[in-house]
């Protein structure tokens, strides 16, 4: 009786976790606040991609028509629309670290940034060498961290303002030691993005609270 009712409990908690990875897979895709334009990941590869790390497409829809598909891997996570609907910037979860931010023009899919490890290798290397400067900067602010200390580093968009300037957070995560936190705000010209304010900061971390001891 004892080994029936441990296994409906298991059954129980089986369900129960089911259903809670239902609530948090990642959407399927996003849609401009119009529903004219959607982004979506699809679960086949381009021709011609590498099969060890592009085996995605990530897509920009215009109603039934794609104008843009390009190699990616891993999931949605959020998509942001410019106030004037010309721009989308997607955070794409590709690894457990790294670069998530796709930019595209609306209009043709032309892709204004793409993640650090999914452009030619000279984008990735130039990527490469400007996080590493950037890091060194950080470090030379902030005493008591190093480059050794790096844990992980995210790149997502966070907003566009009503000027229609993309804001892009990069999250310096290190050691037991917390988060850097560098903001950028970017205006479009042209094809590109162009730096226009840049805020570094290092959140407080959070107060450790501890249970009152009992003199009893």
């Amino acid at each position: 009786m004892e080994r029936r009712a441990n296994i409906s409990f298991a059954i129980v908690l089986l369900a129960a976790a089911g259903v809670l990875c239902a609530q948090e897979l990642p959407p399927p895709e996003l849609c401009s606040p119009d529903q004219q334009y959607c982004v979506t990941v699809l679960d086949t590869a381009l021709p011609g991609a590498d099969p060890q790390d592009e085996f995605f497409t990530i897509a920009v829809k215009h109603g039934d028509r794609y104008v843009s598909k390009r190699s990616t891997m891993g999931y949605l996570l959020s998509a942001f629309w410019s106030p004037d609907g010309k721009y989308v910037a997607v955070n794409n979860r590709r690894a457990n670290s790294g670069d998530y931010l796709w930019v595209f023009r609306l209009r043709d899919g032309q892709p204004l940034k793409v993640p650090a490890d999914a452009g030619p290798k000279r984008l990735a290397k130039y990527y490469a060498k400007k996080q590493d400067e950037a890091l060194r900067h950080i470090c030379r602010d902030y005493h008591d961290l190093t480059p050794d200390d790096l844990n992980k580093m995210f790149v997502e968009a966070s907003a566009w303002t009503p000027a229609g300037e993309l804001k892009v957070e990069t999250d310096y995560s290190f050691w037991k030691k917390g988060h850097i936190i560098v903001s950028h705000t970017f205006k479009v010209a042209g094809d590109k993005l162009i730096v226009t304010h840049e805020q570094i900061e290092r959140p407080s971390p959070p107060v450790q609270q501890t249970a009152p001891r009992s003199d009893a």
